[in-house]
């Protein structure tokens, strides 16, 4: 084996090992996120997901009622929580 292949071999295995790693990172991530229909039912101390319309005044609700703030918003489409408006799937949890 020559060097340059040597080399682009290597590369493509730290490539590879690298994906590998951050895609069993956001499968370990999104395991400890729970879904909730009710923001009753919020988990203090772990991430929720909901469904989020996008105003600011539903997320003045949501961080009020639940303590979290708004991290992230996926395609998967739903029901606003607050105001039953379409929404996108959200991430929410407190900030440290």
């Amino acid at each position: 084996m020559s060097l340059e292949d040597f080399i682009e071999k290597k590369q493509e295995i730290l490539n590879n090992i690298q994906n590998i790693m951050k895609e069993n990172a956001k499968k370990k991530m999104y395991s400890y996120i729970k879904h909730i229909d009710s923001l009753e039912k919020n988990d203090e101390l772990m991430p929720n997901s909901i469904y989020w319309c996008g105003s600011r005044e539903c997320a003045t609700v949501i961080e009020e009622k639940t303590g979290k703030s708004i991290l992230s918003s996926t395609d998967e489409n739903g029901k606003c929580i607050v105001c039953g408006k379409r929404g996108n799937k959200t991430v929410i949890s407190k900030k440290y």
